[in-house]
């Protein structure tokens, strides 16, 4: 997200507790939010995506015996 973009129409800047994720807000505009979630989407995806190849390395270790 630009910095204008992330700016112009954002009026509460609320984010999620755990990993400060954006969140909409009522307030802001319909434009910013949808800038706020498509961010929030990325993020997420990208946590998931790093979660999941760390849950597959420790399985590989594990069963091939090697210690972490």
């Amino acid at each position: 997200m630009n910095n204008t973009a992330a700016t112009q129409g954002v009026t509460r800047d609320e984010r999620t507790s755990g990993r400060g994720y954006p969140l909409p807000h009522p307030d802001n505009t319909m434009q910013a939010d949808i800038e706020r979630l498509r961010t929030t989407l990325v993020a997420a995806d990208a946590d998931v995506t790093a979660q999941i190849a760390e849950t597959r390395r420790r399985w590989v270790h594990n069963f091939i015996g090697l210690k972490l």
